[in-house]
């Protein structure tokens, strides 16, 4: 927003002049609950907007308040000159100008804030267990600018994202028995989770194997039993009288 005429005319009376050049857009990305400081240094005299709407002003060194919307949340740093917001929301996102006014021209600082919410931590369910290759869903929920994908030994295999919100992310993948471990990962621009999939854990249930085992138990028990009454039958034949052919005169 450029300065109003009144205010024009405030500082050609005060012998400055206005900066008609246009700053660059600096970017700004915070969690929220975090302080964000903005770094253009305002030690006497000064302005600071959102989004086109005084929020606060300095004044010979004294800051003045506009905006009950950063009531005890708003803050500006006499030593450094800096403005700074703290305890961010969602709500906080938007253009910031910084309009330095201590020198004989209007120094102008723009910045682009945008706030995100930390990801969640994905949630990974499987199926058709006891198949060579099982089927895995990573879900999570969405957010602003979430991406959710399977990774395996640094390499992206798939991902998904949603313009929605207020959608659910969730991605399928197809994976091996014997392959190295599979991360499930879920980031924004500020922050990252991930689940580590191990197919042995994941795709082979672990009470089908116990049960596999036991069946294997007792399947070799039980053909242990009869190898030994087979052989204690055999043995108690060659042991027992008139086993051997008789011999006679003609």
């Amino acid at each position: 927003m450029r300065p109003s005429a009144a205010f024009l005319a405030l500082l050609w009376v005060s012998g400055l002049c206005v900066s008609a050049a246009q700053s660059e857009v600096k970017e700004l990305k915070c969690i929220v609950g975090e302080r964000v400081t903005f770094p253009a240094a305002v030690k006497r005299n000064g302005i600071f907007y959102k989004n086109g709407s005084l929020i606060a002003k300095v004044i010979r060194t004294t800051v003045y308040m506009s905006s009950d919307t950063f009531t005890h949340r708003l803050q500006w740093d006499n030593s450094t000159g800096f403005f700074s917001i703290a305890g961010l929301n969602m709500e906080d996102s938007g253009e910031y100008r910084v309009q330095n006014m201590d020198k004989h021209m209007v120094l102008e600082s723009i910045y682009q804030l945008t706030v995100f919410n930390p990801v969640s931590r994905p949630q990974v369910s499987s199926r058709n267990k006891m198949n060579p290759t099982c089927s895995v869903l990573c879900s999570v929920q969405n957010g602003r600018e979430v991406i959710l994908s399977w990774q395996r030994e640094g390499e992206t295999l798939s991902h998904t994202s949603s313009p929605d919100l207020s959608t659910l992310l969730s991605l399928p993948l197809e994976i091996e028995y014997n392959s190295a471990p599979y991360n499930c990962v879920v980031n924004n621009t500020v922050s990252d989770q991930t689940v580590t999939v191990k197919p042995k854990e994941y795709c082979f249930d672990r009470d089908v194997r116990s049960l596999l085992l036991a069946g294997i138990g007792a399947a070799i028990g039980v053909l242990f039993v009869i190898l030994m009454v087979m052989y204690l039958y055999l043995k108690s034949r060659s042991h027992a009288p008139g086993s051997k052919g008789a011999t006679g005169r003609i």
